[in-house]
């Protein structure tokens, strides 16, 4: 049986509407960040420097439907603790074939010339280097926006 676009049109509107209804407790035994006002500035001794800004919980959430009609989302959350530590988590989420994945990984972080260094804790390895800004509730990793 095949779906009419108007039927896949009420699927992704459902799973997008499930996505916004799990957004706070989505992520369970993880902290989710509260609704506060995110002070400015720099916390830290000169060498690792922690701009206040960037703690919390962040997230992104891209949901596609391709030509075949097949739904999935892709999620990256992050959490930045004041102390430069914190995690990311990866979601992937197949709603046509039901399928679900996950990825935690632990991060030391830093923040210094309008850039955050991101250094990823074992058993990951590597660090990566994104330009940030911070404007009222969102976050930008280079291009890509974290609410």
């Amino acid at each position: 049986m095949r779906l009419s676009q108007a039927s896949w049109l009420v699927i992704v509107l459902v799973a997008l509407a499930g996505v916004a209804a799990c957004n706070d407790s989505g992520t369970a035994g993880l902290d989710p960040r509260d609704d506060a006002t995110r002070p400015g500035g720099i916390v830290g001794g000169p060498a690792n420097q922690h701009d206040a800004s960037l703690v919390g919980y962040w997230s992104r959430r891209l949901v596609t439907l391709d030509n075949s009609g097949n739904v999935s989302e892709s999620a990256t959350e992050w959490q930045f603790e004041p102390e430069g530590t914190g995690f990311r988590l990866q979601i992937s989420r197949n709603y046509t074939a039901f399928l679900a994945d996950t990825a935690v990984t632990f991060i030391e972080w830093s923040t210094g010339g309008g850039n955050v260094t991101i250094d990823y804790l074992p058993p990951a390895s590597g660090s990566v280097t994104f330009r940030y800004r911070v404007l009222l509730d969102t976050l930008s990793l280079d291009e890509l926006r974290f609410v």
